[in-house]
């Protein structure tokens, strides 16, 4: 007897510690359809979500900063414009400045480039949930007072453009290469072209904007030197 009870206690604990693979074949087979769905799904989110990530392109660009020759130079002594490394520290700061970037909104069209300009048409095409929520509580409150739907505001050019160039100085970088003359400008952009075109842009409108400082302060001191010359 106790050896019976011994066998059917043995085979017991067997059947309990077995696995039952036909349990778990039977399981998938019968969610198939709702896994190949929530795969198929998976990919297809994968899928778009990959193609909208994009490349972002940085171009670099080399400035050296060096001071006016020694004509300019005895002119800036005369109306004490800084020199050497506060020199340096002005023209860094002059390639950081607002001016300089609106300058190469204007000289680079920017405020066509969707990318740069936050009211370009495209941009305000794009869907967006919030905007249509936000849209559809506000037509819901102006028809309740009567007022109907406020027609959208069309921002006027210079705010286009103060707008473009603030977008334009969060892609742009600029660094000081440490013991030179040397600046490094960085400017990033879905577009490698665009993005070299802009990095170049800014070294060239750095250029003219020298060019046109130093033609003022020789005017101004042509117009000195001549008012001098008619007291004497």
């Amino acid at each position: 007897m106790n050896t019976h009870n011994q066998i059917a206690i043995r085979n017991h604990t067997e059947e309990a510690g077995s696995i039952d693979y036909m349990h778990y074949i039977n399981l998938l087979r019968r969610n198939l359809f709702k896994i190949l769905i929530f795969s198929f799904v998976t990919v297809v989110i994968a899928y778009l979500v990959l193609m909208n990530v994009k490349n972002v392109y940085t171009a670099h660009s080399t400035i050296q900063i060096e001071e006016a020759q020694a004509n300019i130079v005895s002119i800036q002594d005369v109306y004490g414009i800084p020199k050497n490394s506060e020199y340096l520290a002005t023209q860094f700061q002059i390639l950081k400045s607002r001016e300089l970037a609106r300058r190469v909104v204007l000289a680079q069209n920017l405020v066509s480039e969707p990318e740069f300009n936050p009211f370009h048409e495209e941009n305000l095409q794009k869907f967006s949930v919030v905007d249509s929520v936000k849209d559809f509580v506000k037509s819901v409150i102006s028809s309740g007072e009567g007022e109907g739907n406020l027609p959208r505001v069309i921002p006027e050019e210079e705010e286009i453009i103060k707008a473009t160039t603030s977008v334009l100085m969060d892609h742009m970088t600029s660094q000081n290469v440490v013991n030179t003359s040397l600046v490094l400008i960085s400017v990033s952009s879905y577009n490698p072209v665009l993005a070299k075109n802009l990095a170049n842009s800014f070294g060239r409108e750095y250029i003219n904007f020298k060019l046109e400082e130093e033609l003022g302060v020789t005017a101004q001191a042509s117009d000195g030197l001549r008012e001098r010359l008619d007291v004497l």
